[in-house]
């Protein structure tokens, strides 16, 4: 239920973002062409390494529009907060979505704060014998370097689908991105969030599809 759910409604807000900027459609088209294999022939390694860009995507996605705003949680024992003291038992509701703007992240390209959606926030120029070049390298979000996204959780409780989900996300976005170019219908009325099991659209989203293979 959890996977099927949270992993369908974050694709959703992708594939949405991505009808919205034509631009970052054909940015990682192109980067996707660059890899000389077939989308069935696709390793994990392949998945999770050669495409820095949709990863970053991805990334500000779940920690802008992640599929869960809210968690709460029990302590089993007297513990201390930020100066209080928390008994057992005590209901403690983490606001995810919130978090996730007040946290501290690696700035965008443009200078975008935390509070600021940027699909290319995770990337960062390779330097070779001190020259930036054309190519990019991807920041991994962790608690250490930076940029914790929550939406898998943290620590003991975060989500054993982790990878699952992610590779699975990838895995459709770069065969839709590889064979269509996407849009909304023309007229397709605003969607809104709403919160059920997990955040997701209010509606279906209606989409046109043109085949990049006929434009080729």
């Amino acid at each position: 239920m959890a996977g099927t759910d949270t992993t369908s409604s974050t694709l959703s807000f992708c594939i949405w973002d991505l009808t919205k900027d034509s631009g970052l459609q054909d940015e990682l088209y192109k980067e996707i062409s660059k890899v000389d294999k077939d989308l069935d022939d696709l390793t994990l390694d392949d998945v999770f390494e050669c495409f820095p860009k949709l990863r970053s995507f991805l990334f500000e996605v779940l920690r802008t529009k992640g599929p869960g705003v809210f968690l709460f949680l029990e302590p089993t024992e007297f513990i201390e907060f930020q100066g209080e003291i928390i008994s057992p038992r005590t209901t403690i509701c983490s606001l995810l979505r919130w978090g996730e703007t007040k946290s501290e992240v690696p700035l965008g390209p443009n200078g975008e704060g935390p509070d600021e959606y940027c699909p290319r926030r995770w990337l960062v120029p390779v330097q070779e014998e001190g020259n930036t070049t054309d190519q990019q390298s991807l920041i991994i979000p962790s608690t250490k370097l930076g940029g914790f996204i929550s939406a898998f959780g943290h620590g003991p409780r975060i989500c054993p689908g982790k990878q699952l989900a992610e590779v699975e996300i990838l895995t459709i976005l770069i065969f839709i991105l590889k064979t269509f170019e996407v849009a909304a219908m023309k007229d397709h009325p605003p969607l809104k969030v709403v919160t059920r099991f997990s955040e997701t659209f209010d509606r279906e989203m209606k989409l046109t599809l043109r085949s990049r293979l006929q434009q080729s």
